[in-house]
C-alpha cells in the first residue's frame, strides 16, 4: 500500500532518500531539493526523494508546505508527505537518510532511528551530526549549505554498496548510540558523582 502511495511500480526498484525533519531553512531542506534536482539531471537514475516534515508557523525559518509545493512542481521523482507517523514503514522503502542540516543539533533522532533501520546516512559536517559517519564507513559527511557538496554526495553514494554502508550503520547504532548503550554511560556517570 505505502509503494502504491509513493508511486513506486511494481519491478521498480527506485534508490530511494528519506529527509524527515521540522521544515526550518537550516536544516537544509531548500539546498536540498536543488541538489537533488541536480543531481537527477546529471545522472538520469532511478533515484527517489521522500520529504516529511511540518512547519512550526511561529519561526520565521520556517518553510511553508506551500513553498515546497512550489519547489518540486514538475518533480515526480520528489515528493513531500507532510507530517507522518508511519517513519518506520518510510525507513523500510528507503535506503539512504539524508539530512543535510546547518543548525546546531543534538544528535537527530531521525538519524539514530535511520542507523537502527540499516540506511545509509548523507548529513553534514555540523555538531550532533559528525559523529555518527566516523570515516564515511556509513555513509557521506558534507559541508553545510552546499548545494554543489549535496549534489555530489547524492551521486557518489548511488555507487557505493548501499547494504554494506546499512550494516555499518546498524552495527555503529548498536554498539554506541542504542538505548541500552547512552542508559548504561549516564548510569555510570551519575555513580561517579555519587561515590
Amino acid at each position: 500500500i505505502l509503494r502504491d502511495e509513493l508511486g513506486i511500480k511494481e519491478g521498480e526498484e527506485p534508490k530511494v532518500f528519506l529527509f524527515v525533519s521540522r521544515l526550518l531553512k537550516e536544516k537544509g531542506i531548500l539546498e536540498l531539493i536543488e541538489g537533488f534536482k541536480q543531481a537527477i539531471e546529471e545522472t538520469k537514475s532511478s533515484i527517489k526523494l521522500l520529504l516529511v516534515g511540518w512547519s512550526d508557523v511561529e519561526n520565521p525559518s520556517s518553510v511553508l508546505p506551500s513553498e515546497l509545493d512550489n519547489l518540486i512542481e514538475g518533480y515526480d521523482s520528489i515528493q513531500f508527505l507532510g507530517k507522518r507517523s508511519d517513519i518506520d514503514l518510510l525507513l523500510c522503502v528507503s535506503q539512504i537518510s539524508i539530512l543535510p542540516t546547518y543548525y546546531r543539533e543534538g544528535t537527530p533522532r531521525f538519524l539514530l532511528e535511520s542507523m537502527a533501520m540499516h540506511n545509509a546516512i548523507i548529513t553534514t559536517k555540523m555538531p550532533g551530526c559528525d559523529h555518527l559517519v566516523p570515516d564515511n564507513k556509513n555513509g557521506l559527511l558534507i559541508e553545510p549549505k552546499s548545494i554543489g557538496a549535496i549534489k555530489k554526495a547524492i551521486i557518489e553514494i548511488l555507487s557505493k554498496d548501499l547494504v554494506k554502508l546499512g550494516e555499518e550503520s546498524n552495527k555503529l547504532y548498536f554498539d554506541q548510540f542504542s538505548e541500552d548503550k547512552v542508559y548504561n554511560k549516564v548510569l555510570k556517570l551519575y555513580k561517579s558523582i555519587l561515590t
